[in-house]
């Protein structure tokens, strides 16, 4: 997780990675209170710890986050993918027009 954040280069994702990771922490704590609860006093108070601790909350929350990252990835995936073959169209047109110059001249 601590390299999640060098991977991505927009500020807003940096952000998002660190929520995520903020997020993965909480739910590793939340998972190790249940487990000691379920250790020391049994599984029916362990579920009570789930439940108090909020363990759907921070899940949804992390598909939230997930999405949010995905959604902006596809976004940029797309616009660098219409550059991309505008840049190709362009170059494929000024060649066929150096071949047509040149021809001619």
């Amino acid at each position: 997780m601590a390299r999640l954040a060098d991977a991505v280069s927009f500020p807003d994702q940096v952000e998002r990675a660190d929520r995520l990771r903020s997020l993965v922490q909480e739910e590793l704590a939340a998972v190790d209170a249940t487990i000691l609860v379920r250790d020391q006093v049994g599984p029916d108070q362990a579920m009570v710890v789930l439940r108090t601790l909020g363990e759907k909350r921070i899940m949804d929350t992390v598909r939230q986050v997930c999405s949010a990252i995905s959604q902006v990835a596809n976004e940029v995936l797309l616009t660098n993918s219409t550059e991309m073959e505008a840049r190709y169209l362009r170059s494929r047109v000024g060649f066929w027009w150096g071949a047509a110059y040149s021809s001619c001249c």
